[in-house]
């Protein structure tokens, strides 16, 4: 980046006064003055800048011009400096120059006019001065009062003074390309009188015809015609004029010297017979010169003339082509520069105006850009190591640093190297490597891992930018550079002070602020991987304090806002992750960040995926606080889909866009909307990036996400996962095969490991395997950073799924539960602000509380913790759809084990439902609050069944709420067992009286069916499948037809619920209800399954701390099969156990003692 300075005005207070301006151009500008001294007007020329060049070439200027005193020639009064800054004081010319003023003279004049400057030119000539630049616009034509015209010829800034021993300029060329004589194109220094000549012609022919005589995209188009090609005749673009005229210009044209006027003289006097009317000297090329261009331009007549002279000359032609090949690359070099220096200056002017679109001026540059590369092909071998170093230093001006390099190394391997050159190939190496190194950032959490990846970038990039720097001249060399040269040594404390420095010298150059803006940006970068937060906020802030100072110089580039931009997302990263602080105010300062930087670059596919980014992870941090996010993830999406229009085919952009569609698509349904095409264009848009990239870890590692939050919306919305869980692990694995360091990636495929393992668990399959696999790469991932909390977190789901598989085994959970709590504690030691670590905690204590009322033991505690991490979560995410349905479920636990004692679990299962309706209120389309409000509405009615009451409402309210949830997902199992249960309930109860619902057995008998189809391993289900057997042999005996395999069926399943879940008191007692049910259908009496009866209340017993139902239940066995006094007295003891609870299992217990009583009283004890 270059400051663009604007020449000073002189002083008005000097000698000069200063009138007008009266031009402007790429080396200065011209004011009309008034000499107060002399007192006359006087042009003013000064230069806008104390380059030597420069003074050297006013002071040339002045020494030609001074040396020729001519009538058509501006006279030069004084040659000096102000302020440091050459100026020339000329004589004052009030006219037009020749571009200007030709449409309005006769051709009669035109050719006077270019007589008379022939007549000055050769003045020049006879004082050893060749003008070199002689154009149109060097020509001031002045209009006197009575209507004729005097011209002058001006700006001998370029000419050459001969001096006896021709010494030569270390200029190859300059001038004007349109105007140069083709010698003077190829570069020869030994120029005589006769490109002037060309030059005059050139002019002419454009006063006449209203064009030049060759014509072009470019310069270097140019170039090549007028070393290549005859030009046009006049008489082609301009019929009227006569052939004399044409034969005079077309000499002039001629591309040999040799065949050209001798002098300037001889071009006047020629114009002068013409305008006479006498005959004209020149004539037409001759047939023999004809012949010879003929020769040339026919390569197979040329090779067979040139065969009989090639043994001779061959070492000397060689020679000459040499030198001129030479010197033509020396032209080309010189051109390609010129137009690269061109844009460059261009878009310097332009970066320094105020904050504007400048799309215009990169359109224009990358056209420039397209022209160069057409040009290269054009001309060949010769144009590529110039070409190239232009299209290199073009894209460094545009700060495409990574096309710079690409260009810049292809102009080295095709041969080019000069001091500019070895800056710009430092320059893009050093952008390169700090583009490089801000996504290295996020490629591992191994702070290793990622030094070893740095090393590999300093050597790739940071290195070769030293050697080159190191290799330029010294007297190149300022203290920006010695700044640039510590820094790439990685001496930060030498760098800072060097550049301290530079900047007391040059406070205005913002490369300068941008470099300290670098070293600070490094020092908080290392301070924030050391953990000291609040440091590394403080250097952050004087990062951008920095590039803030670099914006005051230059508020238009786009690299400053584009680096102000990533100086702000670190920090914002880094306080949102561990500091904190005012959110919205970080984020919204962000954002102010984006918009100023999309006021330059409206269409800049990069600030629109910085955009996308940016939304994503506000929308992350809102859901997280309960925030509403889905206006947040519109616009996440609406970025990322500008992003993939703007940008042709990016990987980026895709990456960017897909994983904004992800977040949409999870916060859609958190909000009961549909995600389906979210998810569908998530998808699509990741594999068009790994089409592009198919070995882009983050895409694979994007890629393995997606499908794994698409799974888990197919197992809520009842689709199989299986096919979708393999997936993303497959692409996380080899997200990992490409990146082992990646902790993200190790912490990501866990997800689908523990998903992977509850879909294991609920077909009845072991997810130990999964789990272990799981949890192998949460320890890699924290291996790999310490303190990466999400991993904990995820940990803490694999060791609470663990857990809740052992409990539906009729396993101890505990140990699991408890390792999953210490990870969950862990995960919101590194971020307190990690609401979910309160979820799982949550959810674990809830599943301690229903493990302890599996054990007959008091819940409380367990679910006071629960809903006290709830509540925790309440105060983050207060209006999170899953939260309410999480909470209700520790009520609904609260309330089944009042059931279970006979309690009143009223006041529980309202609070229940009250939740329940508030989580639907905030997604009315989760199956899951339906189902857990229909097994709050069944336990209603089961407490009122136990105390003899009707229930039918509540019953009525339970079947519309599994329903309703079995609608959403109708492989719901839980719903499907849940609607059974409450089907098979009711008709039990009116076992006794054989009043069975026929439509309630049916549908109860499809469900379960449905469930085990699922899931055979699934112990409620063949709870419920020996219910729904035991009703209908029930019913089967009340119609006299008692069905035998109803019956074994019936005790079948209530066995494999005991096998599959173990030790569960619950279902052992329940195997002990269905036998005495079958006991009271089916004659004779079957010893041995009373004995198996007994054996399970037994075990019951001792897996239950609360035995009152278990000894209701074996007394109201020992009273159905008691023949004799004293087994109905053992029947009655069991009895006054049970009575002894205050709930209503004591009433029943009360009212077994009576009937007991009874038959106890009877004469014979039946």
């Amino acid at each position: 980046m270059t400051e663009q300075q604007s020449p000073p005005k002189p002083d008005a207070s000097a000698r000069y006064e200063i009138i007008e301006t009266v031009g402007r151009g790429a080396m200065g500008q011209v004011f009309k003055a008034y000499d107060r001294s002399l007192q006359r007007h006087v042009a003013l020329k000064f230069l806008k800048d104390d380059d030597p060049k420069e003074v050297t070439r006013v002071l040339r200027e002045a020494r030609a011009m001074a040396r020729i005193n001519h009538e058509h020639v501006v006279q030069v009064y004084e040659a000096g400096t102000q302020d440091g800054k050459p100026f020339l004081s000329m004589q004052f010319i009030d006219g037009f120059t020749l571009d200007k003023a030709a449409d309005h003279l006769s051709l009669e004049q035109k050719l006077m006019v270019i007589r008379e400057i022939a007549m000055a030119v050769q003045e020049a000539h006879r004082n050893g001065i060749i003008h070199r630049d002689l154009k149109p616009s060097n020509i001031m034509v002045e209009i006197k009062e009575d209507g004729s015209i005097k011209p002058w010829v001006m700006d001998f800034g370029v000419a050459r003074i001969l001096s006896a021993d021709q010494t030569r300029d270390t200029n190859v060329f300059s001038g004007t390309p349109l105007y140069m004589a083709p010698e003077q194109l190829r570069g020869r220094q030994e120029l005589d009188r006769r490109a002037d000549v060309y030059s005059l012609g050139a002019t002419l022919y454009e006063c006449i015809s209203g064009r030049p005589p060759f014509v072009g995209t470019s310069s270097v188009h140019i170039i090549l015609k007028v070393i290549k090609e005859e030009p046009p005749l006049l008489r082609k673009h301009a019929p009227q004029v006569s052939r004399d005229l044409e034969t005079i210009v077309m000499k002039c044209l001629a591309k040999e010297a040799s065949q050209r006027y001798d002098s300037a003289k001889a071009l006047a006097e020629d114009l002068h017979r013409f305008l006479s009317g006498d005959p004209i000297l020149a004539h037409p090329p001759s047939l023999l010169y004809r012949g010879s261009k003929a020769i040339a331009k026919n390569k197979a007549l040329s090779a067979v003339i040139a065969a009989g002279i090639l043994t001779a000359c061959v070492l000397g032609l060689w020679a000459i082509r040499e030198r001129q090949q030479a010197a033509y690359r020396v032209v080309l070099a010189q051109e390609f520069s010129r137009e690269a220096q061109t844009i460059e200056n261009r878009m310097a002017l332009v970066f320094a105006m105020p904050a504007h679109d400048i799309s215009p001026e990169i359109d224009q540059a990358n056209s420039a850009i397209a022209t160069i590369e057409q040009e290269i092909k054009d001309i060949g071998h010769m144009a590529q190591g110039p070409g190239y170093y232009a299209i290199g230093k073009t894209y460094l001006a545009l700060s495409q640093y990574d096309k710079a390099l690409a260009y810049l190394r292809q102009a080295e391997d095709a041969g080019y190297r000069s001091n500019e050159f070895l800056a710009a190939m430092s320059h893009a190496l050093t952008e390169v490597y700090r583009i490089e190194a801000n996504q290295a950032r996020h490629l591992s959490d191994n702070l290793s891992f990622r030094e070893q990846h740095m090393e590999q970038l300093q050597k790739t990039y940071l290195d070769p930018a030293r050697t080159y720097l190191a290799a330029m001249d010294s007297a190149h060399y300022d203290p920006y550079a010695m700044a640039l040269i510590a820094y790439l040594d990685h001496d930060l404390n030498q760098a800072k002070s060097l550049i301290q420095s530079a900047l007391i010298a040059t406070p205005w150059r913002a490369e300068c602020h941008v470099l300290e803006a670098n070293i600070l940006s490094d020092e908080a970068l290392a301070t924030e991987d050391g953990g000291s937060y609040s440091q590394a906020d403080e250097l952050y802030d004087q990062a951008i304090a920095r590039i803030d100072e670099a914006m005051r110089y230059l508020p238009s580039h786009p690299q400053i806002h584009e680096m102000r931009i990533r100086l702000k997302q670190r920090k914002f990263e880094m306080l949102v992750e561990h500091v904190a602080g005012d959110d919205d105010q970080m984020f919204n300062e962000l954002m102010v960040t984006l918009d100023e930087a999309s006021a330059i670059q409206p269409k800049h596919a990069p600030l629109a995926i910085a955009r996308c980014w940016t939304l994503q992870e506000w929308a992350h941090h809102e859901l997280d606080r309960g925030r509403d996010a889905l206006e947040i993830s519109n616009r996440s999406v609406a970025s990322g889909e500008e992003a993939v229009a703007l940008a042709n085919m990016n990987t980026d952009a895709y990456k960017a866009l897909s994983l904004a569609q992800k977040f949409r698509a999870f916060v859609l349904e958190q909000q009961g909307l549909d995600p389906t095409n979210d998810f569908k264009e998530s998808i699509k848009n990741m594999q068009t990036a790994l089409d592009l990239a198919p070995r882009d870890w983050s895409a694979l590692n994007g890629m393995g996400t997606i499908l794994d939050q698409f799974a888990v919306y197919q197992v809520r919305n009842g689709q199989d996962s299986l096919e979708t869980l393999q997936s993303a692990i497959d692409y996380l694995e080899r997200a990992i095969a490409i990146n082992p360091g990646f902790a993200f990636a190790h912490n990501n495929i866990s997800m689908p490991y523990t998903d992977l393992a509850y879909y294991d668990i609920n077909r009845g399959l072991s997810p130990h395997d999964s789990l272990e696999r799981a949890r192998d790469h949460l320890g890699k991932a924290i291996e790999l950073n310490p303190n990466y909390y999400n991993a904990f977190y995820n940990l803490s789901w694999a060791h609470f799924m663990e857990g809740y598989y052992l409990h539906s085994k009729g396993q101890d959970p505990t140990p699991y539960i408890q390792k999953g709590i210490e990870a969950s504690l862990r995960c919101v030691a590194i971020n307190p602000d990690n609401v979910r670590a309160y979820h799982v905690r949550a959810t674990s204590w809830a599943l301690l509380g229903e493990y302890a009322i599996d054990r007959g033991q008091d819940p409380t505690e367990h679910l006071n913790n629960a809903r006290e991490n709830y509540l925790l979560l309440s105060d983050k995410t207060p209006n999170r759809h899953g939260f309410f349905n999480d909470l209700a479920n520790t009520y609904l636990l609260e309330g089944r084990y009042r059931l279970d004692r006979g309690l009143s679990p009223k006041e529980a299962l309202e609070t229940a439902i009250d939740l329940l309706k508030k989580s639907l209120d905030v997604n009315p389309n989760a199956s899951m609050p339906y189902v857990n409000t229909g097994y709050a509405f069944r336990d209603l009615a089961f407490y009122e069944f136990l105390l003899g009451r009707e229930a039918d409402a509540m019953i009525h309210e339970a079947e519309n709420y599994f329903a309703r949830g079995l609608e959403i997902n109708p492989q719901y199992v839980n719903g499907l067992v849940g609607r059974a249960w409450l089907r098979n309930g009711v008709n039990m109860l009116k076992l006794d009286v054989c009043d069975i619902g026929k439509d309630g057995i049916e549908g109860a008998d499809a469900d379960i069916q449905k469930s085990l189809n699922m899931n055979p391993e699934n112990a409620a289900a063949h709870v419920q499948a020996s219910a729904v057997a035991l009703i209908k042999a029930y019913a089967a005996y009340c119609a006299g037809k008692p069905d035998p395999s109803l019956i074994n069926l019936a005790h079948h399943h209530a066995q494999e619920a005991n096998r599959i879940r173990p030790n569960f008191a619950e279902y052992l007692r329940r195997e002990a209800e269905t036998i005495r049910w079958i006991v009271k259908i089916q004659k004779p009496l079957n010893r041995d399954l009373i004995d198996r009866a007994l054996d399970c209340l037994e075990m019951a017993r001792q897996n239950s701390e609360y035995t009152v139902h278990i000894d209701l239940e074996q007394a109201e066995l020992m009273y159905l099969v008691a023949t004799d006094r004293k087994q109905m007295e053992i029947a009655k003891e069991f009895a006054a156990a049970a009575s002894e609870d205050r709930g209503a299992f004591g009433k029943r217990a009360q009212t077994l003692i009576q009937d007991i009583d009874l038959r106890l009283n009877r004469p014979d004890g039946s």
